[in-house]
């Protein structure tokens, strides 16, 4: 997990990836000992939702002025302030955002 798809702001891990009827559906933490945890909940505590997905398309058709991905190599997820899939958000568990523990959440399924 990575903070606005910078390499060097590791945010945290996840934990569990599955695809859905809605598309990406995942489970994360951000401990507090990495580079972008601090980082990640400032954004987090502000409202930032947004998902962002790093990927190398393996097989893809083009549709329109766009394209299909059929198959993708997911390479991160990243807490993104734009995502470009508007409805790619963060839901965070109840939980909560702890400062000094690990913080716990869940991530809402992108659009299929």
């Amino acid at each position: 997990m990575l903070v606005e798809h910078e390499q060097r702001l590791l945010a945290g891990f996840w934990d569990e990836a599955r695809e859905d009827g809605r598309g990406l559906w995942l489970r994360g933490e951000i401990p507090a000992d990495q580079p972008g945890a601090a980082r990640a909940r400032r954004m987090i505590a502000r409202g930032v939702d947004g998902l962002s997905i790093g990927f190398v398309p393996v097989v893809a058709h083009a549709h329109g002025r766009g394209r299909v991905l059929v198959e993708i190599d997911l390479l991160e997820v990243s807490i993104v302030t734009h995502p470009m899939q508007p409805l790619a958000r963060l839901r965070q568990s109840p939980v909560g955002i702890r400062q000094s523990e690990t913080t716990a959440f869940h991530l809402l399924q992108t659009a299929a």
